[in-house]
């Protein structure tokens, strides 16, 4: 894992990106499946709640919302204003990793069923966030954004390939 780390610390934007939607990706599959058992046992398995009732037909509106506007202020106020403020409070980046991506899960609201799985993506995007702020020269924002793009583009593909594999 310390390799890992260390590779991502002097990899380039492009393979970090990939990486981090990559990770991005695995880690929210079971924290969104864990949700949405939680979401079903308590009998909210209905829209807007549950995450199986969010796949509706999509248009361009949508995918560029969720592709570009979304990451765009989700970066913002989950990443960006999070970790400016609470750094300048708090010297424990675990906690204002944590911190950070209660923020980032809460803007995933109402879905419930979205917010075990949105934590831990806020996880990895917010210590993604701090890593790249330790690196001269690189766009910590830009980078973000750009991973929660591609995270977002991802989850969009595997939805229309599952839904085309009848599996959904």
């Amino acid at each position: 894992m310390k390799q890992f780390i260390k590779w991502l610390t002097i990899t380039n934007s492009f393979n970090f990106i990939v990486v981090l939607s990559l990770v991005s990706i695995i880690i929210k599959i079971p924290g969104t499946i864990i949700g949405d058992l939680i979401v079903n046992l308590i009998g909210l398995n209905r829209p807007p709640f549950s995450s199986n009732t969010q796949t509706a037909e999509l248009n361009i509106f949508h995918y560029v919302t969720l592709i570009l506007i979304a990451p765009f202020f989700e970066t913002l106020i989950g990443q960006y204003i999070p970790i400016k403020l609470l750094s300048k409070f708090i010297k424990s980046n675990k906690l204002i990793i944590i911190l950070s991506a209660l923020v980032f899960s809460f803007l995933h609201l109402p879905v419930l069923g979205f917010l075990l799985g949105a934590f831990l993506v806020g996880v990895v995007f917010s210590w993604g966030y701090i890593l790249k702020t330790k690196k001269k020269g690189s766009k910590p924002f830009l980078i973000i954004m750009l991973a929660h793009g591609l995270h977002n583009l991802i989850a969009i593909f595997a939805v229309y390939l599952l839904q085309l594999l009848n599996i959904q």
